[in-house]
């Protein structure tokens, strides 16, 4: 009767534990080329290359009792011939066997340590990436990628404190969209929250690289760092209002919105940050009034 018990066992094995398998049977047959080449040279020295082999790839415990096996065989096989009565056959077996238990232990203690490293390693990319993460969260609006308020406004605190330094001027733009709540109330809010992605889109691209900020829901602020003149400023309103009203398309539809905008110059209007944020809020509210 055949005895399919170690046929089987190779195929429950982890693809590794088969993969190390494979290897250390290739590195038998090629040793065993070698010692019969090389008379002097014992397969039982040179078959802790297998061994080490099998136990990196499969990482079991039970590689213990294959190398105690493997000793004794390769031991026999080495001194079952006519030199075996010049040596202490049974001295020479314990001191393979414990050669090879101590080359098992130590691949197993030399695998377990890589593996762990590599833990360490991915371990340590990934909180580096979550931190990435949430730093960006920590200045950008979720919805639009845009600067949230607080990085918006400490934007504007840093312009401001250059431009006291070099007496340059600068402004900023408030405005929101005038009928959004009719947009979310008419196609619901996941289309208004589209309509949002696609305005501050628009409006990084027409404001050339300006920072652009989400201050409160459908509110918005563009920072120039460098305006010379409240002329220049407006001029740049108009632009972005213009390209801001364009139509928009939800379900296939064309669908306009307007804008209101407002603008505060640094230092012309406030000599401070919370202050030139603040005017510029005041005179969009009076505009929203007074349309």
């Amino acid at each position: 009767m055949r005895n399919y018990a170690t046929p089987a066992a190779f195929y429950f094995l982890p693809a590794q534990g088969r993969t190390g398998m494979f290897l250390s049977f290739c590195a038998i047959v090629a040793l065993g080329y070698v010692t019969w080449s090389v008379e002097s040279i014992h397969l039982s020295v040179l078959a802790i290359v297998p061994l080490a082999t099998f136990v990196w790839f499969s990482g079991s415990r039970a590689t213990y009792w294959l190398a105690i096996a493997q000793a004794l065989a390769f031991t026999y096989f080495d001194y079952s011939g006519p030199q075996a009565a010049l040596v202490n056959t049974r001295l020479d077996a314990i001191l393979t066997v414990l050669c090879y238990l101590a080359v098992v232990a130590f691949m197993l203690a030399v695998r377990r340590a890589v593996r762990e490293a590599a833990s360490l390693r991915e371990q340590l990319a990934i909180t580096s990436e979550n931190a990435s993460i949430q730093g960006w969260l920590a200045d950008h609006d979720a919805l639009t990628s845009a600067a949230n308020r607080r990085a918006f406004k400490r934007a504007v605190m840093h312009a401001a404190a250059s431009a006291s330094l070099t007496e340059s001027p600068f402004g900023i733009i408030v405005g929101d969209v005038d009928n959004f709540k009719e947009i979310n109330t008419r196609f619901g809010h996941a289309a208004g929250d589209r309509l949002l992605c696609t305005l501050f889109g628009r409006a990084q691209i027409a404001c050339d690289g300006a920072l652009v900020g989400r201050l409160d829901g459908d509110q918005f602020g563009v920072l120039f760092p460098a305006i010379s003149s409240d002329f220049q400023l407006l001029a740049l309103a108009d632009k972005l209002s213009r390209e801001l009203s364009a139509p928009y398309f939800i379900e296939e539809q064309g669908v306009r919105i307007s804008v209101t905008l407002s603008t505060a110059m640094f230092p012309a209007d406030a000599k401070d940050a919370d202050a030139l944020l603040e005017i510029a809020e005041k005179k969009l509210y009076e505009a929203k009034r007074r349309s």
